[in-house]
């Protein structure tokens, strides 16, 4: 029985090597990405090699386009197969690509800073936490005069908190609030004295991004001021790139957000009087009858 004319012009057809390359290069850059994740976030692999291999993964997206367009040439031409797996690496691809374009936005619109403080004069030192830092990220000092008037122009809500208690409560309650964010602390000093001449109270953490869990590094200081009650100070910053996308400052919001939230429900309230034991027998006796 012969085929329809249809039937020989596709049974004929040749599968063109662009479609199968172009799945290929897509579905390795997908395996290579989930891969590199799953590895920094919870194996400990080295941030210089993840962003590396990251690199690799846009660059096999990019290979992966360029395939599916010569595939397409050639099937809308030639008559040739291959076209649903040019629409499966395309789509693999977009979708890669679609992670970093939900920050484009936020790149172009906020400055290149990665090192946010509430105190650009006299910002809090990175003191243990720049030991724990590769010899290839990013330096510990203070960025300094344009940083912070970048940040001030494009954050300008990132203040200190000043709270009329004394410094130890102020620091303590501070501390809590790191853990409740899950901040792993690496040195924790409270502040020692009474006065001017009191010691400030540093706590220095370390927090990972959502995704990629990347670290970043984190100062609280608190220092008594004049009249009675501690003024709050923080910084910060980025161990990698260039520009934070915003995420310094969200977790300084975050912080300050869930301070304040603890301070009011740390308030104190009027002490009810407790009964006398006498009562708490009678109480009880009413309760055997």
């Amino acid at each position: 029985m012969a085929l329809p004319a249809h039937a020989r012009l596709f049974d004929d057809a040749e599968r063109t090597a662009f479609a199968r390359w172009a799945l290929r290069f897509a579905l390795f850059g997908l395996t290579l990405l989930v891969i590199t994740i799953i590895l920094h976030r919870f194996f400990d692999m080295k941030t210089p090699l993840a962003l590396n291999l990251i690199a690799l993964v846009f660059a096999s997206e990019t290979a992966a386009l360029v395939l599916a367009g010569l595939a397409v040439m050639l099937i809308w031409r030639r008559a040739m197969l291959g076209l649903p797996d040019v629409v499966v690496a395309i789509a693999i691809a977009l979708a890669v690509f679609a992670w970093p374009a939900l920050y484009a936005v936020t790149f172009f619109s906020l400055p290149q800073i990665n090192d946010l403080t509430t105190d650009p004069s006299n910002p809090p030192a990175f003191q243990n936490l720049v030991n724990l830092r590769d010899p290839r990220a990013n330096s510990g000092a203070y960025p300094g005069f344009d940083a912070a008037r970048a940040q001030i122009e494009a954050y300008p809500d990132i203040r200190p908190i000043v709270v009329d208690r004394s410094p130890e409560d102020v620091y303590e309650l501070a501390r809590l609030t790191a853990r409740s964010l899950r901040w792993q602390i690496v040195r924790n000093d409270p502040p020692r004295g009474d006065g001017r001449g009191a010691a400030a109270g540093y706590l220095q953490a370390v927090d990972r991004t959502l995704v990629l869990g990347l670290r970043d590094d984190i100062v609280i200081r608190v220092l008594p001021v004049d009249g009675g009650g501690a003024r709050i100070d923080f910084r910060s910053a980025s161990r990698y790139g260039l520009h934070d996308f915003a995420q310094n400052a969200a977790r300084l919001r975050t912080f300050s957000k869930s301070y304040t939230a603890r301070l009011q429900a740390s308030v104190s309230r009027p002490d009810r009087a407790a009964p006398k034991p006498g009562k708490r027998r009678q109480r009880k006796r009413r309760r055997r009858n």
